[in-house]
């Protein structure tokens, strides 16, 4: 069983304080606590999760030159992250979130969401990615409840979850 660093655990943690998708700077300080983490442990699942992530805020948010190539790494360490540890939820959801957002391959989503969450039957992010891939397939009636979930799971989260839950409940009428 792989043990990570406590070093590598520190950056990478460090990374989560500063990721937000709300600057560029903050994506990139984040992504550079990522990369030091990895250089430490490359064995670090989470932390190509987390990285698979920080280039799809790049595609999300127009950051970058180049928003495929943002796209393309984006999926490499997801990708990534599931060859080092296939038995991580998060590197399930951050593939998962990445086909849905950036490529629309909702039924590649769900399948990343669905297995996430076999991982981890508690993952709230999971939960929410699957209810986002359903609602953007054209079933919104099976998103409300995995909306609720999500909302239980991690109530500290909820700011997210009460957008997912406005967007069902809109169109359920």
């Amino acid at each position: 069983e792989h043990r990570t660093s406590i070093q590598a655990q520190g950056l990478y943690f460090m990374g989560r304080a500063y990721y937000s998708s709300a600057s560029k700077q903050q994506n990139e300080e984040s992504r550079e606590k990522y990369r030091r983490a990895l250089e430490i442990d490359p064995d670090y699942a989470q932390a190509y999760a987390a990285m698979a992530l920080t280039y799809l805020d790049d595609w999300r948010r127009r950051w970058g030159e180049n928003p495929d190539e943002a796209v393309v790494k984006a999926l490499s360490f997801a990708q990534q992250a599931i060859d080092v540890d296939d038995n991580n939820p998060q590197a399930h959801f951050a593939q998962g979130y990445i086909y849905l957002y950036a490529k629309a391959e909702h039924e590649r989503a769900i399948e990343a969401a669905k297995a996430a969450l076999a991982l981890d039957p508690n993952y709230a992010n999971g939960y929410a990615l699957l209810s986002s891939a359903y609602f953007f397939s054209g079933y919104p009636d099976l998103a409300l409840p995995l909306d609720l979930k999500a909302k239980q799971l991690d109530p500290g989260n909820s700011n997210i979850y009460f957008v997912h839950l406005g967007r069902s409940y809109y169109f359920q009428g």
